[in-house]
């Protein structure tokens, strides 16, 4: 029966992984002297020093148990700062996230370590955190392509080696701790080849009950648990990330819930795939679930420990979130929506805020008009009543929600959809001037502006500036835009940007839009103001177009002291050196710095890997964005210089050249070589 329904059945399965205390981990990674101990990360002290602190400084570590109280005499109220991060270890120790330092000391003195994030520019710096999350993405990527190649290499054998490289698994980075994988594909192409083929079907199970208790052993079957541990399930978010769900998942489970797991399990066992117990769906996920368990203990063991992971695997997005969460840390619990016993016990009891997307107004709304404050009383209302009072889409989405079967697609991303850095101004510390808001402003746009830059094959569309000012008053309210608060007003506003913005562009467009929201919330303009809170973001990301990129890459290379491999003409090189026939007047001064965008001129048996930067030119910005900080490297200084006409002219044919590369169809533009393109355009220029 199930053979013939397969071909119809399109299973999908979602996994999401959860990186445990993933800042205290990231710490740990520094010091691996500190695995095992209560260890809390800090916010950084407002009202002290802001002075630059890098991840290596040793005021980093506020507080260490081990060596007694001596840092809380000396740093004072630094140490009272509040924790952003806790450790399990401190969370048995019933420290939370969000006590304070002194309060945390006093619950664990003799063993806690206390650590604060880097500062720079004023504000905390999380580049080690983000360095880190990206990096292990990367590696969690890799071992779960190896897991899902290792599992159909052993079970199908060779003749589908090929077809297990070029598998694709759909990944979308939720947060700086959080990823989504979809296996549906890789799963189905495994699942229908056990239906045609009893005898893959024996090797599936051989492989899986192999492992099949560590599988058991780390993996909970989501609305088989106990009560106790079932009481997780109804806390808040901020209670779970507090740690008060420890209490349920330390019990021991009850002996029902184990004989039900157990049972479970057991369906599976049979010769073949009729003979089993289990659906195509449950097939499915028991595969998600090995899968899952073998990345993540491969990333577990590449960084020895210090970092685990919990998963959730389920057939959505929402109830493989949800199910990550059940059974933290190091866990993982699969959970099948088409179990109605399941949905009732795991899924009914939720109160809506606790949804993906129901947890901010569009929730409250949806719980006021309904009348309705748990999935359960949602499920139960008949999707023509809930139309009356939605348009038809979002009451489609609430009623599927409800039911567990939400089919919201995974975007394939890999990176942050946007970039941003902001900060909050506590009492006194509040932006009263538009010296201090001009100063902020750039240090977030300065931040902005160099990861911006760093990202190779992307670049945003959208620059936004966010503000949150208080003592706002309440008169024309409507026309303020964005949202009143409990103390104060938030605003935003937004605006286009071009691919070459310059870092004083970004800075003067987002003091520009700050301003802006100023006038707009204080309803006129040099009126007195008191900012709170202000960010500064890039979004709406769009793909680098290719041919462009490898010309641009030519003059804007960002490394100023590496040579970049490509031919140069060599009229094109007598013409670099040739002394223009108009007076010096036209030329800046010469200085020695860093280059953002470089032609590389290199005499035959120059073979230096880092050439010294002789000097640097810098035409005139107005006549010639691409040779704005042009750097020569390799060449007498008495011998180059840059003749303005000659830079305007090579602007325009490269404005040309792009032109017509725009014109190839992208696929045949990714076959030719970019060795070729850039020889092409350098020749023009020249026989320009």
């Amino acid at each position: 029966m199930e053979k013939a329904m397969y071909s119809k059945e399109k299973v999908r399965i979602v996994v999401h992984l959860d990186v445990d205390a993933f800042y205290v981990a990231a710490e740990r990674e520094l010091r691996k002297d500190w695995k095992g101990r209560p260890l809390a990360v800090s916010q950084y002290n407002p009202y002290g020093s802001l002075d630059k602190m890098g991840i290596n400084d040793p005021a980093r570590i506020l507080y260490d148990g081990e060596k007694g109280n001596m840092h809380v005499q000396k740093q004072g109220r630094n140490v009272n700062g509040s924790l952003i991060a806790v450790s399990y270890e401190a969370r048995a120790k019933n420290i939370q996230r969000n006590d304070r330092g002194l309060v945390a000391i006093q619950k664990c003195p003799n063993d806690l370590v206390i650590v604060q994030v880097p500062v720079s520019n004023g504000k905390a710096n999380l580049t080690m955190y983000r360095d880190a999350s990206q990096r292990l993405l990367s590696r969690l990527v890799s071992h779960m392509h190896q897991a899902v190649k290792e599992l159909s290499i052993d079970i199908l054998g060779g003749r589908n080696d090929s077809e297990t490289n070029n598998i694709h698994i759909s990944v979308e980075k939720a947060s700086i701790d959080e990823v989504y994988f979809d296996l549906s594909k890789p799963i189905e192409q495994l699942c229908e080849c056990l239906c045609k083929n009893e005898e893959y079907w024996v090797l599936l199970m051989d492989r899986l009950m192999r492992n099949k208790g560590e599988l058991k052993a780390k993996t909970t079957i989501g609305g088989l648990e106990s009560e106790k541990d079932m009481a997780t399930n109804r806390l808040s978010k901020n209670e779970i990330r507090k740690g008060s769900h420890l209490q349920t998942l330390d019990s021991s489970s009850s002996s029902s819930a184990d004989v039900a797991e157990q049972l479970w399990w057991r369906r599976g066992d049979g010769n073949s795939i009729n003979d089993s117990g289990w659906t195509i769906q449950e097939l499915s996920l028991a595969v998600g679930a090995w899968i899952t368990l073998q990345a993540r203990q491969a990333l577990t063991d590449e960084f020895d420990g210090v970092y685990t992971l919990s998963a959730g695997i389920s057939t959505n997005k929402t109830m493989a979130k949800l199910a990550s969460g059940l059974k933290k840390p190091n866990r993982q619990t699969l959970v099948n929506p088409a179990d109605k016993h399941t949905l009732q016990k795991l899924f009914h009891p939720l109160p809506i805020g606790r949804l993906r997307g129901l947890g901010g107004k569009f929730g409250d709304q949806v719980s006021k008009i309904l009348g309705v404050q748990t999935v359960g009383e949602l499920a139960q209302i008949p999707l023509r009543t809930i139309q009356q009072t939605f348009d038809e889409d979002k009451a489609l989405w609430l009623s599927e929600m409800a039911q567990g079967r939400c089919c919201d697609p995974l975007k394939d991303r890999t990176k942050s959809k946007r970039i941003g850095a902001g900060k909050t101004f506590q009492g006194n510390l509040s932006i009263r001037g538009y010296d201090s808001l001009r100063k902020w402003i750039g240090n977030l746009a300065l931040e902005v502006f160099g990861r911006v830059a760093a990202e190779e094959t992307r670049y945003p569309k959208t620059l936004t500036c966010w503000l949150h000012l208080q003592n706002v008053s309440d008169e024309r309210e409507e026309e303020k835009g964005g949202r009143k608060t409990n103390d104060g007003h938030a605003a935003s506003l937004s605006a286009s940007i071009p691919q070459n913005i310059t870092q004083p562009q970004c800075t003067d467009l987002a003091l520009k839009l700050a301003k802006q929201i100023i006038d707009r919330v204080t309803n006129e303009k040099n009126q007195a103001f008191s900012i709170i809170g202000m960010e500064v973001s890039a979004s709406n990301f769009v793909e680098k177009d290719e041919t462009q990129s490898t010309i641009l890459n030519a003059f804007r290379k960002q490394k100023s002291r590496q040579s970049t491999e490509f031919s140069v003409p060599d009229t094109t090189r007598e013409r670099l050196k040739k002394k223009p026939e108009t007076g010096t007047s036209s030329y800046l001064s010469s200085v020695i710095t860093k280059a953002q965008r470089s032609v590389v001129c290199t005499d035959t048996g120059i073979q230096e890997k880092t050439p010294e930067v002789s000097t640097v030119y810098r035409a005139k910005r107005a006549h010639s964005p691409v040779m704005a900080s042009t750097t020569v490297i390799g060449a007498p200084v008495d011998k180059i210089d840059v003749d303005m006409q000659y830079a305007r002219r090579l602007q325009e044919l490269f404005d040309k050249e792009h032109q017509a590369l725009q014109s190839i169809p992208k696929t045949k533009r990714r076959k030719m070589e970019s060795q070729q393109l850039i020889s092409s355009f350098l020749t023009k220029s020249n026989n320009g």
